[in-house]
C-alpha cells in the first residue's frame, strides 16, 4: 500500500506530472486511504493491535492531511484515527481486568466499542446522515451478533456473568435510543431467556441428578405398581 500511495516518486527527475498523470496518483492515493478505510472495518481489532499496521496508517493520515487535493480523504483518515484513539484509551482503561473471552472466541471488549462508535465522534458536531445511518448499522449489527450468539451457545452464554452483564447493559442502551426499537424487542426477548433459564437453575439448585446405585432395577414407563414392570439392571447388557 506504501508504494502506491507513492506512486508519484517514482516519476521524480521528469518534470512535472501531466494533468492525467496528476489524476492518476490521485486516483492511487484515494483508492489506498479507502482500502484502508474499509481494511479497518473489516477487521478493526486485529488492525488496531498490530503496532506495524497503526504506525502506518499515522504516517499515511499525515501524509494524506498535508495534501490539498485530498481534504475528503483526510477526514477519512481523521475519523480512523479517532478509532485507533478510542480503542487505545478503552484497552489501557481496562487493562489488568480479565474480560474472559465468550464461547464463539470474540471479545466482549470488541462488541462494545462497535456499538459505541458514535461515541468517536464527540466533538466533531452532529454526525452527518451517512455516518448515523453507518452508526445505527453498527448497532445493529451488535445487537444481530448477540442473538446469534445466544441461539447458538445458549446455557454457556447464560453461565458466564460477564456475558450476561454485557447483555443486560446493550439492551438497556438499545431500549433508550428511539431508533432501535426492533433491536429492542430482541434484546427484551434474550432478556426473558436470561431469567427463565436462571428462575429455573434456581429451582433446581441443590437437587442431584444421579442414575441409582448398582444393583437397583429402574422402572420404565410404569406408574401402576400392580402392572408389569420392565426391569433394566446393570448386567442386562453383559450378553
Amino acid at each position: 500500500m506504501g508504494c502506491t500511495y507513492h506512486s508519484d516518486l517514482e516519476n521524480e527527475g521528469d518534470g512535472s506530472p501531466s494533468v492525467e498523470d496528476r489524476e492518476y496518483l490521485l486516483t492511487c492515493k484515494r483508492r489506498v486511504v479507502q482500502f484502508v478505510h474499509k481494511w479497518v472495518v473489516a477487521v478493526r481489532n486485529v488492525v488496531f493491535d498490530d503496532p506495524v499496521a497503526v504506525d502506518f496508517i499515522e504516517e499515511l493520515a499525515s501524509e494524506v492531511e498535508a495534501d490539498p487535493e485530498l481534504q475528503e480523504e483526510a477526514s477519512v483518515m481523521h475519523h480512523v484515527l479517532s478509532q485507533i484513539a478510542r480503542y487505545q484509551e478503552d484497552r489501557n482503561m481496562h487493562n489488568g481486568q480479565k474480560w474472559k473471552l465468550p464461547p464463539n472466541g470474540q471479545p466482549i471488549l470488541s462488541l462494545q466499542c462497535t456499538y459505541h462508535s458514535d461515541l468517536e465522534n464527540e466533538g466533531d458536531g452532529s454526525p452527518s446522515v451517512e455516518d448515523r445511518e453507518y452508526l445505527l448499522t453498527c448497532k445493529r449489527r451488535v445487537v444481530q451478533f448477540v442473538h446469534k450468539w445466544v441461539v447458538a451457545v445458549r446455557n454457556v452464554v447464560f453461565d458466564d456473568p460477564v456475558a450476561v452483564d454485557f447483555i443486560e447493559e446493550l439492551a438497556s442502551e438499545v431500549e433508550a435510543d428511539p431508533e432501535l426499537q426492533e433491536e429492542a424487542s430482541v434484546m427484551h426477548h434474550v432478556l426473558s431467556q436470561i431469567a427463565r433459564y436462571q428462575e429455573d437453575r434456581n429451582m433446581h439448585n441443590g437437587q442431584k441428578w444421579k442414575l441409582p446405585p448398582n444393583g437397583q432395577p429402574i422402572c420404565l414407563f410404569s406408574g401402576n405398581p400392580s402392572a408389569t414392570r420392565t426391569l433394566i439392571r446393570p448386567d442386562d447388557d453383559s450378553e
